[in-house]
C-alpha cells in the first residue's frame, strides 16, 4: 500500500472497518506504532444480478443458478448471459483509467471447437429474479426477447474473446474501461452486460460461474481503477 489514504486517530486499533466514499474499506492495521491508518485501497466487487436467458423455455428464471448459461444450440435454441455490478460509489467526475470485468469459464457443455464470446451493453433495466428470455422485469418485456439488439442491448460489442479449450477453468478478463467511463459519466445508465457466442453457427456453449457459486472467489468480478475529479491518487473499486 502505498499513499492511498490515511486516517489519523488516537488509540492504535485494528481490524477496523470505516465508510470512505460510501464505500467500505478496511483497516489494515496502523504503521510503526504512528497515530495512522492505512486503508487497503483494493475492493473487487461481485456482481449483483447475474442470471441467464434461454429461448427454448421463455418463461422460466435461473437467478438462482450457479451457472450462467451461453450457448448456440441451433437459430432456435440460445441461451445468452446477462451480468451487473454496483458501481454507484465511484464519485461522480472521476476518470476511469481501467476497468476488467473478470468471468470465470466453469466448462462447456459439449464437445468441439472453441468459439468467441462477445459482451453487449444492456439498455433496459432487468431482475435476475424475474428476468426470462420474454420479460425483463415481470410483467414487463424486453423490447427485443432475449435481450436482443437492437433495444435491448447494443450492437455493439465491448470486448469478446475466442476461446479454445484449454481456456476453461479459469477467469477470462474483458475490457469495460470506455463502457463503465459512460456509466460514471451518466452516458447511459447501468444495467450490465449481456454476453452471447457467435449465433451464427451451430453447437456451441459455455458455463460461466454466477454470483450464486458455492466457490465465492471464482464468481463474477468487476475491477476498477479510477482518478477522482480532484486529482487525487487512484483508486482501486
Amino acid at each position: 500500500i502505498k499513499n492511498k489514504f490515511r486516517l489519523d486517530y488516537q488509540d492504535l486499533l485494528e481490524n477496523y472497518t470505516v465508510n470512505l466514499y460510501n464505500k467500505s474499506v478496511v483497516l489494515i492495521g496502523n504503521v510503526a506504532g504512528k497515530n495512522e491508518l492505512w486503508l487497503d485501497p483494493k475492493i473487487y466487487p461481485y456482481a449483483v444480478n447475474d442470471t441467464y436467458l434461454n429461448s427454448t423455455d421463455t418463461t422460466s428464471n435461473y437467478g438462482t443458478n450457479s451457472l450462467i448459461y451461453v450457448r448456440r444450440k441451433s437459430a432456435s435454441e440460445i441461451t445468452r448471459g446477462l451480468f451487473h455490478w454496483d458501481i454507484s460509489s465511484i464519485p461522480s467526475g472521476s476518470t476511469i483509467t481501467d476497468s476488467t470485468a473478470w468471468i470465470y469459464a466453469d466448462g462447456t457443455c459439449w464437445t468441439g471447437t472453441g468459439d468467441t464470446v462477445y459482451l453487449h451493453r444492456v439498455i433496459q433495466e432487468w431482475d435476475e429474479g424475474q428476468a426470462t428470455w420474454d420479460n425483463r422485469l415481470t410483467g414487463t418485456s424486453w423490447t427485443n426477447a432475449g435481450c436482443s439488439a437492437p433495444s435491448s442491448s447494443s450492437i455493439t460489442v465491448e470486448d469478446s474473446k475466442t476461446w479454445v479449450f484449454d481456456d476453461l477453468n479459469s477467469y477470462w478478463g474483458f475490457d469495460l474501461t470506455s463502457l463503465t467511463q459512460d456509466w460514471v459519466d451518466g452516458t447511459y445508465p447501468n444495467y450490465g452486460i449481456m454476453a452471447n457466442l457467435t449465433e451464427t453457427s451451430n453447437a456451441r456453449c459455455l458455463t460461466f460461474r454466477s454470483r450464486d457459486h458455492a466457490t465465492t472467489n471464482t464468481r463474477p468480478q468487476l475491477n476498477v481503477t479510477y482518478t477522482l475529479c480532484n486529482g487525487a491518487d487512484s483508486y482501486t473499486h
